[in-house]
């Protein structure tokens, strides 16, 4: 199955590691920053996205995904 991105209007064809490409796990994951899981590509700071969304499998998204975005969520709130 391939992700129901449709809530970003042509945005979501913009965001994976190859412009203009359908997101996709394996073929097309969103491009993000492999510390943060900040969404390179997104016109505004605060989008992150973890999962199968970027190519990681089941056991490590869970741990490594999830703790990422929360860890660059809180810092960014304390620096700002």
């Amino acid at each position: 199955s391939k992700p129901d991105l449709t809530y970003l209007g042509d945005l979501a064809m913009n965001l994976g590691k190859y412009d203009g490409k359908i997101i996709d796990g394996r073929s097309n994951p969103i491009d993000t920053d492999e510390i943060t899981y900040e969404v390179l590509k997104s016109p505004k700071r605060g989008l992150h996205a973890i999962g199968p969304l970027v190519g990681d499998n089941f056991v490590r998204f869970i741990v490594g995904g999830a703790f990422g975005t929360v860890n660059h969520i809180l810092n960014t709130l304390k620096n700002d």
